[in-house]
């Protein structure tokens, strides 16, 4: 799953694990610069199929078929279990969306909808801030550029060491982590305590807050 630029500079081309593309109208460039961070791509498409717009968009198309092939890597079908979401959604990721379905579709999600934004704004937080600490197991993958090893696990290079082999698994609901290259694993509160150098208690406040 990966952005594309499109001719209109205000718009991104996105390809779903399904194989359909999206064309996405975001407000102004800052926002297109926002979305092609490492990791979006992948929220951006879960939001998509759950009929939510992306974070800065305005409005999704439809889904067509692409003319051209893509090469959208193991990437392409990571799963949104893996990120705290409970399921993708169905049918109505193919259709449209506009404001007004923005809006239906995040009273009826609104887990998945506050979910999302969360970890979209936090990808481009400030490295330390409690905003991008809460959600920093999740982001830190994403940043990676995960592929998905089932329906409920990720892999990506480990943060906390040089890591060519890709040991790091991130399980179901972030929930739990383990890196096959360095022997680290545990829970959210474990990865912060070794990425940051929290306390125990430092570490669990964040994750409370």
């Amino acid at each position: 799953m990966a952005y594309r630029r499109t001719l209109a500079s205000d718009a991104l081309a996105l390809e779903m694990p399904d194989g359909t593309v999206r064309q996405v109208l975001f407000a102004d460039e800052r926002a297109v610069a926002d979305a092609l961070a490492p990791g979006r791509q992948i929220l951006d498409g879960i939001a998509i199929s759950w009929g939510l717009l992306p974070l800065g968009s305005m409005f999704v198309s439809k889904a067509s078929r692409s003319a051209e092939t893509w090469d959208s890597g193991s990437s392409s079908r990571v799963s949104g279990a893996a990120f705290g979401f409970a399921a993708l959604g169905s049918d109505v990721g193919l259709y449209a969306i506009h404001s007004s379905s923005n809006a239906e579709a995040r009273r009826s999600a609104p887990f998945v909808a506050k979910r999302y934004e969360r970890l979209a704004r936090a990808l481009r937080s400030f490295e330390g801030s409690r905003r991008h600490l809460r959600d920093a197991l999740v982001v830190d993958v994403l940043k990676g550029e995960p592929e998905a090893c089932g329906e409920d696990m990720v892999r990506v290079t480990c943060s906390l060491h040089p890591d060519p082999g890709r040991g790091f698994y991130l399980h179901r609901h972030a929930h739990h982590f383990q890196c096959f290259s360095c022997g680290a694993c545990g829970s959210e509160v474990d990865w912060l305590r070794a990425k940051y150098g929290l306390s125990r208690q430092h570490a669990t406040s964040i994750l409370a807050g």
